[in-house]
């Protein structure tokens, strides 16, 4: 299979309708249009590094979760930046496809695999503005915040976890991958008392008590990375491909 049914395939199974008016994902980098799909490299994001790794495992395409080219490019220099980076994947001919907001929005995808991780059930769907991305739903046992995110923080693997502390007990519970500063209000007037998303302001984590929410910020990489294993079983079921899970994440964390 080639990169171009590839990429229709996935376009079958993770529909654009759900991807958000702003965004862009998509086919990215086709090199060689033709190319057999054998190996897929799958990662949140494709850095440099992810690219190296492509190119000296043989991968023929990278499948990510964040887009590779999101904002126009108006210059390329192949000594510098994306420049670079796209130099090395059309000399060696490894494609690029990515799924960004309607992986987060699509059943059994970003957004579900974290509650999933969290441990609720009676999930719903919030949709506002057009996206589909929130999801609110009850937590098995009722804890107090601390335990929460001390737990939190071991199921994601995250080294830091951040919370703003309202009625000190988690419940009901709201969910957005990434960033999810947008929808802090939308959460707390649908009920949850508490609210975890990846990244929040620090104008958001302050005002926690005086909107009458739990905010917990667990980190934007690690609400996301599980749904690189995902993608690795899609391009499996695809074509049968060799698909390896990459772990992306280059912040580092002092720790005493």
């Amino acid at each position: 299979m080639d990169i171009i049914s590839f990429s229709n395939e996935i376009n079958s199974r993770i529909p654009l309708s759900y991807r958000a008016g702003w965004d862009n994902d998509g086919l990215m980098c086709a090199p060689e249009p033709d190319r057999e799909i054998r190996r897929v490299l799958c990662a949140l994001d494709v850095t440099e590094e992810v690219i190296d790794h492509a190119v000296s495992g043989g991968f023929d395409l990278i499948l990510s979760h964040h887009p590779f080219i999101f904002h126009p490019i108006k210059s390329l220099n192949s000594a510098k930046g994306e420049g670079r980076m796209i130099g090395k994947l059309f000399s060696s001919g490894i494609g690029v496809i990515s799924c960004h907001t309607r992986l987060d929005a699509v059943p059994g995808g970003v957004a579900d695999g974290l509650c999933s991780l969290i441990g609720l059930s009676d999930i719903r769907t919030v949709a506002e503005g057009g996206e589909g991305i929130l999801r609110i739903g009850i937590l098995e046992k009722a804890a107090d915040i601390s335990s929460f995110c001390s737990e939190l923080r071991r199921r994601l693997g995250s080294p830091l976890i951040m919370y703003s502390e309202h009625s000190g007990m988690v419940g009901k519970v709201a969910v957005c991958p990434g960033d999810g500063k947008d929808f802090v209000c939308v959460a707390k007037e649908n009920g949850a008392d508490t609210y975890v998303t990846g990244s929040l302001s620090y104008n958001w984590m302050c005002d926690a008590g005086r909107i009458g929410i739990n905010l917990v910020e667990a980190g934007h990489f690690f609400t996301e990375n599980h749904i690189a294993g995902y993608l690795c079983g899609i391009a499996r079921e695809i074509c049968g491909a060799y698909a390896e899970k990459y772990d992306s994440f280059r912040i580092r964390i002092i720790k005493e």
